[in-house]
């Protein structure tokens, strides 16, 4: 059977089957539509700590200035970087980008340089979950925004002990929730359905040493950023990690050691850097 050249129209199943059928733009489902909305890059670096015996951190400054590298090629112009935060300065920050009604916010980029593990990551002072990281993302001047935040996390050294959390809980709280709402444009009987509590959101975080999550990230970003949507752009960074940076897929074996970035996504469209 001959491939379908790009000019050619697949058979809709729908129409295969005799199923009325819409056509949908998927521009419509973009974040195209509100690219004149303002876009914030945030970039959070902890470098310095002064509890639990954690080394300061020199190195994470060339990474810092790795992220302003990608922040500005992606177009985001209101680039703001904050250090060595305390963790209520942190919620402070957040909560005041989030509830500024002097501009109309688009889009918001978090980049997190810290220590940290899969449940939570270390400000200057204390640990800070991941919920309550981004419990100020929820104010209601974010509603339409899009909020992108990455974590890149060194898990801290051995000899470093720090309070336990409730693994359980902390999962359970990072998974969105949802609530019931009602189509109140049908008429008769009322119709139901469940959505996200926290719309256009996007987390991802990750725990290695080596930082290969941002390094992947960012070349990947500095690559196909203006080209390709967020969701294809980490599953390239994903497939990058998966094989080594440098590496050849066909020449190398993949490595199944390597833990991968988990990523959270209530996205309800397509979304694009530029």
């Amino acid at each position: 059977m001959a491939a379908f050249s790009s000019s050619e129209v697949r058979p809709s199943p729908a129409r295969s089957s005799g199923l009325s059928y819409i056509d949908i733009d998927e521009g419509l489902f973009s974040n195209r539509k509100h690219k004149k909305k303002k876009k914030i890059a945030l970039i959070i670096n902890i470098s310095r700590f002064t509890r639990y015996e954690l080394p300061n951190r020199p190195e994470s400054d060339e990474k810092r200035d790795k992220l302003i590298q990608v922040a500005r090629f992606l177009g985001f112009k209101d680039i703001r970087v904050s250090e060595n935060l305390i963790a209520q300065q942190i919620i402070e920050l957040l909560t005041t980008i989030a509830s500024d009604t002097s501009y109309d916010l688009g889009t918001l980029l978090i980049f997190f340089l810290t220590y940290g593990t899969d449940k939570y990551i270390h400000a200057t002072d204390k640990t800070i979950t991941y919920n309550t990281l981004k419990e100020p993302l929820k104010h209601v001047n974010m509603k339409d925004a899009f909020k992108l935040l990455f974590v890149f996390a060194c898990p801290p050294p051995p000899h470093v002990t720090v309070p336990q959390l409730d693994w359980g809980l902390a999962v359970n709280n990072l998974v969105p929730r949802l609530r019931v709402e009602y189509d109140a444009t049908v008429v008769g009987p009322r119709r139901n359905y469940q959505v996200y509590e926290e719309l256009d959101f996007l987390l991802a975080y990750s725990v290695y040493k080596e930082f290969d999550f941002m390094d992947a990230l960012t070349t990947i970003l500095l690559r196909d950023g203006k080209k390709l949507d967020i969701l294809t752009l980490l599953a390239r960074t994903h497939r990058m990690m998966r094989y080594g940076l440098g590496a050849i897929p066909a020449t190398c074996q993949i490595q199944q050691s390597l833990p991968f970035p988990r990523v959270i996504s209530t996205l309800t469209s397509t979304y694009y850097f530029f």
